[in-house]
């Protein structure tokens, strides 16, 4: 089969989900709730079970990065504090010198 160039880019994104449309990942045997009969079906399959990653600080992760110091202010060398957390897809919330006034 052969397709023009529009034709297959035509198709092709008929596949791209539109933005902040929600897709469904893992379903079945995949779903996280699911593990224990995914495991089954694997052994009965002859495979090994599913192994979890293991969890990566991010400090780690910096180092490996090739950052000497990454809880520490490139500047002036201080350690870093956290001020608070930046909500999911938005901006973070107010100081709380803000909320008192």
């Amino acid at each position: 089969m052969r397709l023009s160039l529009d034709d297959f880019m035509g198709r092709l994104l008929l596949h791209v989900p539109p933005p902040r449309l929600r897709v469904v990942r893992s379903y079945g045997l995949y779903h996280p709730s699911q593990a224990r009969r995914l495991d089954t079906c694997r052994t009965q399959l002859g495979q090994p079970p599913v192994e979890a990653p293991e969890a990566t600080k991010w400090v780690e992760l910096c180092g490996r990065l090739g950052e000497q110091h990454p809880e520490r202010c490139p500047s002036c060398g201080r350690a870093l504090v956290p001020s608070g957390v930046i909500a999911r897809g938005g901006s973070p919330p107010p100081p709380r010198e803000a909320l008192a006034a």
